[in-house]
């Protein structure tokens, strides 16, 4: 009896420490999520934070996962390690020789894409999908959190405050949308998209009814807090990415066998989807404007009921307009104004130039200045020029033919093919938008995370192909 307890002991300390040498980097990952999402914000814990703590645990860790696990490298990792480089470069050519100025900038952009990716990228086929599975979970759970927070906050129409950060959840009275530790609503619409997503993955991938069951609530509880954050794009993105389950759904049902099959079924699902989407969007409009119309006319009778007939009634919301929906006519002059800058400074399609300059690029005639230039692309170039946006489009390269190759793979599981369309969809937020790609929040960590699972799953199914 004594033998046995004995070889149970050792059996399961073998476990523990084998779990701990395949898993730290995944659960260090996580602690990094936590960090930027709570802390990274706060100007009271950010300077301390990065350089005493994150920046030499950052480094270490990452070099000593790249020395243990570097015959698992995926494709794509390579890339991002000369673009980190070259930007660190850049911002030397540049004249931050000791990168004070950029240095925060540069940790984040590390934090989100290199080790990022590598979170998955340098993991065995065995362990891959525990990997995503955990950083994603953790994810949702972050999220989950300041979801309810901050529909908590918006119910009581009072802002909470958190130990953590100097900045609350509050919905901001000067454009009534959610504002959240200091993150853009845009941000939050964006990191509240991802989890979504990442529910409708699981939804996918589980065949227990409480599961399923779980992950509809949260997918359905962010939808609410993309209203509030009152981003367009991420709630156009939300209902595109609901198409897309439809396609998946559609496709499964009709069981292909092959992938001439796939591809044709694939075309009758899009279309089926397009029409489902398109009825949604129909129906938004005037739902909108319905809203507007009736929340204006209440404004207006409580402003008469309580003796202030003769104030001027400011709408609590106004009229949607379609021709608005991204606002590209906030975006353009910024894009143009990069594009003089440019023109007039030719050396950074060469070199690029640091992120505190492109920062400060002022546009239009009343010299606004933006703190990007909302395109990822452009953002880029402008940081790294063409050789930087060359490897970026390189590596995107690998990330979507990997997409294409998952999703239309004749032994792709239904929550292998909606992870497919992930990262094609967030690449869309892209266009008007840096994040998440290029900002270093927990957005662009989420992203890169998804990009090596799609890369790294498209490798593991070709490989075990009969």
């Amino acid at each position: 009896m004594k033998l046995k307890n004995n070889q149970h002991m050792a059996t399961l300390k073998e476990n523990m420490v084998s779990s701990v040498q395949h898993n730290w980097y995944t659960w260090l990952y996580i602690c990094l999520l936590t960090i930027t999402l709570f802390f990274r914000i706060s100007p009271l814990h950010e300077p301390k934070v990065n350089i005493i703590y994150i920046l030499p645990m950052a480094c270490s860790a990452f070099v000593l996962a790249l020395y243990i696990n570097r015959q698992h490298l995926l494709r794509g990792q390579k890339v991002l390690i000369l673009l980190m480089i070259w930007l660190a470069f850049s911002c030397v050519l540049n004249g931050d020789i000791y990168l004070q100025q950029n240095r925060t900038f540069l940790l984040t952009m590390f934090i989100s894409m290199v080790m990022g990716y590598s979170v998955v990228g340098l993991c065995s086929s065995n362990n891959r999908n525990k990997a995503f599975h955990a950083v994603s979970i953790a994810y949702i759970i972050l999220i989950a959190i300041l979801s309810v927070l901050s529909i908590y906050s918006a119910l009581g129409d009072q802002p909470i405050f958190t130990p953590f950060s100097n900045q609350p959840i509050y919905i901001n009275p000067a454009d009534a949308r959610l504002a959240v530790f200091g993150y853009h609503s845009n941000e939050v619409g964006c990191f509240t998209l991802i989890a979504s997503y990442l529910c409708i993955y699981f939804f996918f991938k589980t065949n227990k009814l409480w599961i399923k069951l779980c992950n509809g609530i949260l997918a359905l509880m962010f939808i609410i807090v993309i209203m509030l954050t009152g981003s367009r794009t991420a709630l156009l993105l939300y209902v595109i990415g609901i198409g897309c389950a439809f396609i998946v759904m559609i496709l499964n049902r009709m069981n292909p066998k092959d992938q001439k099959a796939i591809i044709k079924k694939t075309i009758i699902a899009v279309l089926i989807a397009c029409v489902v989407v398109a009825m949604i969007a129909a129906l938004y409009t005037p739902a909108v404007n319905l809203f507007a119309s009736l929340t204006n006319k209440i404004a207006q009778n409580d402003d008469v009921a309580i003796g202030e007939a003769n104030a001027v009634t400011i709408p609590r919301a106004r009229s949607f307009q379609l021709k608005d929906f991204l606002s590209m006519g906030a975006r353009t002059p910024i894009w143009k104004a990069a594009f003089e800058y440019l023109q007039s400074n030719p050396k950074t399609l060469l070199i690029g130039v640091p992120e505190n300059v492109v920062s400060t690029i002022a546009y239009e005639a009343i010299y606004h200045t933006a703190p990007h230039m909302h395109n990822s692309m452009i953002q880029i170039l402008l940081l790294a020029g063409i050789p930087g946006l060359c490897m970026i489009l390189f590596f995107l390269f690998i990330v979507l033919r990997a997409s294409v190759r998952l999703f239309f793979a004749s032994r792709a599981a239904k929550h292998l093919r909606f992870l497919a369309f992930i990262p094609v969809l967030l690449l869309l937020n892209n266009f008007t938008e840096i994040f998440p790609m290029l900002s270093g929040d927990i957005m662009d960590m989420m992203f890169f995370v998804i990009c090596a699972a799609v890369v790294g799953f498209e490798h593991d199914l070709k490989a075990n192909q009969p």
